[in-house]
């Protein structure tokens, strides 16, 4: 008996007799240990560096510790290079399965996640905007050197997750769970990229990180000495809140993904109609 084209195709235990125990992982258990680490990380941030219930002995406030150069940056790092190997791992299995669409889109996307890796641990954009400096100043065309350097390398970097997103993501959409996360992943991410390409546009981060201070924290974020408080409001936005927001879209993509996987295995992803094309 012929099945339905429309009938959702099961990969069997017979197709892939041994699926690696990362993509066995529930989505549920991601979302609890970020909100753990991030509850936590504002806690801290509050308790020591707002309400100064807790004194440190260092010249270094917490959000130094918790955001710029500890456990929330570093977080991001571990949870990219998971959520690149998914996608290898989903490539790999998809294909398997004729579901070469779907494929496309965690190829194409896990690429784009590595270049964002290279970026988050390497910081390549500060050379770029320094050598961009040497060549053309402080200023091109009124603008911060920053910004005209920063701009054209974010829109880089976005390339890919973007096409990706737009031409292949409605295959992967098949997994309805995965389908409200994803876009809510790649939504905040294209909000910190474009934040992060805009931070120094008319002195951006710095304008916000004052009207926080001012009208939130009460003008009580503390700005190590030397620093500058202009340079204190910029990474009061640098720092606990795009680091927050990327952690959240790295989540959530995360999560996006162990759906469509949970999905894929027990077959219950609608047929898309390319497993029949052959």
């Amino acid at each position: 008996m012929m099945s339905s084209k429309n009938e959702p195709q099961a990969v069997t235990e017979a197709d892939i007799p041994h699926w690696p125990r990362i993509m066995l992982i529930r989505p549920r258990t991601v979302l609890i240990a970020v909100a753990v680490l991030l509850v936590l990380s504002w806690a801290l941030f509050l308790v020591i560096d707002i309400f100064k219930w807790i004194e440190l002995g260092t010249d270094i406030p917490a959000w130094g510790f918790l955001f710029n150069v500890g456990p929330v940056e570093w977080s991001q790092w571990y949870m990219q290079t998971f959520a690149i190997v998914l996608c290898c791992f989903n490539y790999v299995f998809l294909i398997r399965a004729n579901r070469r669409m779907a494929a496309r889109f965690f190829l194409i996307f896990g690429a784009g996640l590595c270049f964002m890796l290279i970026e988050d641990t390497g910081d390549i954009r500060h050379v770029l905007s320094a050598t961009f400096r040497d060549q053309f100043g402080d200023e091109v065309f009124g603008l911060h050197y920053r910004f005209v350097a920063d701009f054209p390398y974010f829109a880089l970097l976005a390339s890919l997750p973007a096409y990706a997103f737009l031409f292949y993501a409605r295959h992967v959409w098949l997994s309805f769970r995965s389908r409200l996360h994803i876009f809510a992943g790649v939504s905040l991410y294209a909000l910190a990229a474009i934040s992060s390409a805009l931070r120094h546009f008319r002195d951006f981060y710095t304008r916000l990180g004052e009207w926080i201070d001012a009208n939130i924290l009460g003008f009580r974020f503390p700005i190590p000495d030397g620093l500058g408080q202009e340079w204190g409001y910029f990474y009061l936005v640098d720092g606990p809140l795009e680091e927050t927001i990327e952690v959240l879209a790295l989540t959530l993509i995360i999560t996006a993904i162990l759906a469509f996987t949970a999905n894929f295995r027990a077959g219950r992803l609608p047929a898309s109609g390319e497993e029949t094309a052959n």
